[in-house]
């Protein structure tokens, strides 16, 4: 994944990335692990969200990210827990 963000943020290949000096790579790396998260999710959010607007489909901004989480996976609420999740907007609380 760093390869990618370095090849995106130095407009070259994954290939050409590969030919660089090792400390160079490196101190992108330590770069990134300082400043990168925060810029990288900014940045993405931002497109995400211009991607959506333009989009025909109904999805969430999340569905348009390209640099999401991969270990995070949102399942799907089941019937009841929707219907749960409405009765709650309402006020009504099973008890």
């Amino acid at each position: 994944m760093f390869l990618f963000r370095l090849a995106f943020t130095l407009k070259k290949s994954v290939a050409e990335i590969l030919t660089l000096p090792r400390w160079e790579i490196e101190s992108w790396r330590l770069l990134f692990d300082v400043y990168g998260p925060l810029d990288w999710k900014r940045d993405d959010f931002r497109d995400a969200r211009q991607t959506a607007y333009q989009s025909i489909e109904k999805k969430t901004y999340g569905d348009f990210l390209l640099f999401g989480d991969p270990s995070f996976k949102e399942r799907p609420k089941t019937r009841e827990e929707r219907e749960q999740d409405v009765l709650q907007q309402f006020g009504y609380v099973e008890e």
